[in-house]
């Protein structure tokens, strides 16, 4: 889902790919920016046994936290994020240096309007919702490393797992469609919309084949 002037360059996905999967390091998941704040999202992901989530943000300009303090937006959906799915989340964020403020703002009110530093958040967070490594100076650029144990996270699960004992799914539950937005379904050639999801695991299971 593009946000604010990120709409200039991207369209809306769908939901084909939003999904888990199975890595050496656990069930890993990922959203983009914005799509971290969108609830039913973020369940879709820990409904399906994500175990890492991956949040990534684009560098940006501080610009007037009077408005809008990103950082601590980020710093709140990580740690709830983290903390409601019983997850590690790993929250990286682009670095917007002097020299990018320097060649984007061409003109003296544009750089009047970006040089204020980078914004954003660099960390990582446990399933009990508290930081393990960072967060980074937003103005220095660097690297966080925590070590990640999925075991940890059965204990949490036990006290509250919203995916799980703790929900009523008789009285909430959650619909995601996976159907690829295509602009035209050719039917002559058994082109079903409701067959898309068969076929992009049938593709997925014949790359994984080749070793792709």
């Amino acid at each position: 889902m593009a946000t604010f002037n990120e709409k200039i360059t991207w369209g809306g996905g769908d939901g084909h790919t939003l999904k888990v999967y199975d890595t050496d390091c656990g069930k890993l998941g990922m959203l983009n920016c914005g799509e971290n704040t969108n609830s039913l999202a973020r369940f879709a992901l820990i409904a399906q046994g994500e175990q890492v989530h991956v949040a990534n943000y684009p560098a940006q300009a501080a610009g007037d936290e009077s408005q809008y303090d990103i950082r601590h937006a980020i710093e709140i959906r990580s740690a709830a994020h983290a903390f409601e799915g019983k997850l590690f989340n790993v929250v990286s964020c682009g670095f917007f240096s002097p020299e990018m403020a320097k060649l984007l703002g061409d003109t003296e009110e544009k750089y009047r309007m970006i040089n204020k530093g980078s914004a954003g958040l660099t960390a990582i967070y446990g399933p009990d919702g508290k930081c393990l490594a960072g967060p980074l100076d937003p103005n220095q650029e660097g690297i966080v490393v925590a070590e990640i144990d999925v075991e940890k996270i059965i204990v949490q699960k036990l006290q509250h797992d919203i995916a799980g004992h703790y929900n009523r799914f008789d009285v909430l539950s959650l619909n995601l469609n996976r159907r690829p937005q295509k602009p035209i379904w050719d039917m002559h050639n058994g082109d079903d919309p409701s067959s898309a999801e068969k076929k992009e695991k049938e593709g997925m299971q014949g790359r994984l084949e080749e070793g792709e």
